[in-house]
């Protein structure tokens, strides 16, 4: 087939992953490697013939990830970064930073509130023990036009800090973070109902958590910013002029970063 030509020379290079892959082998959501003919291997890292041989190139992701997803070579968890680690890395020039606490994404999506979402990474205290479980009060990146909630009603956010209320709570918690949209106003004649509004695809990060209760602190790196604008939006994602019942409340700061909060005026 097509897929066995001699110049079919598949490469990953200069990007990152922090997701999992769930679809079965055959599927599109494997990405590459698998024949979906006769099932044969396609990945081919030692081939003899170098028009044969495939290439993984600077290709970063998470501790504890499975890197031998297509090469077949057994997992090292010890192989990888942090989160912390991987926010702080650009794989190329084609990538940007949105902000402290958020996973790089490419230049020409630095403004999509779509991206920003998922640029979002939930990231330990520098002193937890184990960084696969919360313990204590942990980072959260806020790229600005994003909207992020929590399951548990004990956690809230403030910037890039994730702050418990003190009340011990062990399991899981969903951070969902939803892209904020300016909507712009439409002509007098057109109506939108609550059934025409799209469901935006959302950011939904699982931590496992162990919280004892005991006061624990982090340090807000956005403190000592100065503030170039401040915008706010209602619920619904439409600019407001001015803040008035609950609202999210962005700002801009002079180093092209932001920060959103969720306010009630």
């Amino acid at each position: 087939t097509y897929k066995d030509h001699i110049w079919y020379t598949p490469s990953i290079r200069n990007c990152y992953n922090v997701g999992k892959i769930v679809a079965d082998a055959d599927s599109c959501g494997n990405i590459l490697g698998v024949h979906t003919v006769n099932n044969g291997t396609l990945w081919r890292p030692e081939a003899a013939n170098y028009q044969y041989k495939d290439t993984i190139e600077n290709v970063m992701y998470l501790k504890g990830m499975a890197p031998g997803a297509i090469t077949g070579e057994a997992a090292n968890p010890e192989v990888g970064y942090t989160a912390r680690e991987l926010c702080q890395q650009l794989p190329s020039d084609n990538f940007v930073s949105v902000g402290d606490y958020c996973y790089p994404i490419l230049k020409a999506f630095k403004d999509s509130p779509f991206a920003k979402a998922f640029a979002v990474a939930a990231v330990p205290a520098e002193d937890e023990a184990d960084p696969s479980v919360i313990t204590k009060d942990f980072f959260i990146g806020n790229p600005g036009d994003v909207e992020i909630t929590s399951s548990y009603a004990g956690l809230s956010f403030d910037g890039t800090n994730a702050v418990f209320d003190g009340t011990p709570y062990e399991g899981e918690i969903v951070i969902t973070v939803t892209p904020v949209l300016a909507v712009t106003s439409a002509p007098a004649r057109v109506k939108a109902t609550e059934d025409d509004m799209m469901e935006l695809p959302a950011n939904e990060i699982v931590i496992n958590v162990k919280y004892d209760g005991q006061a624990t602190g982090v340090k807000d790196l956005d403190a000592d910013k100065a503030v170039k604008s401040v915008r706010y939006y209602n619920l619904n994602g439409a600019q407001m002029l001015e803040p008035a019942g609950a609202c999210i409340k962005v700002l801009e700061f002079v180093d092209g970063t932001h920060k959103a909060v969720k306010v009630i005026k």
